[in-house]
């Protein structure tokens, strides 16, 4: 699934598709999703020990077990509805990411309703960091961010989900981009050839 706006066009003439040739990870979905399904796994975990004991025990009244039987309904549907609304979102919002070289500029376009396009010229990148937290570590995934005198890496430049060689890869480019840009602008989009990501890297 693709999503094409009036912010994020993919054919713009002398720009570079870096969604096409390093894309993000689809398992990124998941991550994003870690607590939203890490809770219902715990809901669902509490309710079957919560059975698994009320049958057993002899204490155990048949209205309080109707009650509980009641609760623990609604709770597994609503949690289970909630999960597949995260995932559907994270799924939107992972088809609707975009980023692209063009201009002289890195263009970075998300959002599911609202949608934001933010553009770091290269003369104001100051470096590309990779970065992973534990629960990236987990899903073998990256970060990307752009670092800047007037850029919020924590706000604005970074762009979530990458797997290790698609991360290197993307890294290394727009470095000798920023590099290459440094004295000429113009030429830099065709001073560097992007790195070929293996397919089986992309999933």
């Amino acid at each position: 699934m693709e999503i094409v706006d009036d912010l994020s066009t993919h054919s713009k003439a002398g720009s570079v598709d870096l969604l096409k040739l390093y894309p993000n990870a689809h398992r990124s979905i998941v991550r994003r999703s870690w607590k939203f399904l890490l809770g219902y796994s715990a809901a669902v975990l509490l309710v079957v020990t919560r059975w698994l004991w009320m049958s057993v025990s002899a204490a155990s009244t048949e209205v309080f077990t109707d009650l509980f039987d009641m609760v623990s309904f609604y709770v597994l549907i609503v949690g289970l509805l909630l999960c597949c609304l995260k995932l559907l979102y994270e799924e939107f919002f992972y088809a609707s990411l975009y980023y692209e070289l063009e201009s002289g500029s890195i263009a970075i376009v998300s959002g599911v309703f609202e949608k934001k396009r933010i553009s770091f010229p290269l003369s104001r990148v100051g470096d590309i960091q990779l970065e992973r937290d534990f629960i990236d570590f987990l899903f073998a995934l990256y970060d990307l961010r752009v670092t800047g005198p007037t850029i919020n890496p924590e706000e604005d430049g970074v762009i979530r989900g990458f797997s290790r060689n698609t991360a290197v890869a993307l890294q290394d480019f727009l470095t000798n981009v920023i590099v290459n840009a440094r004295p000429q602008d113009a030429a830099a989009l065709h001073d560097v050839d992007p790195v070929e990501i293996p397919e089986t890297e992309l999933g």
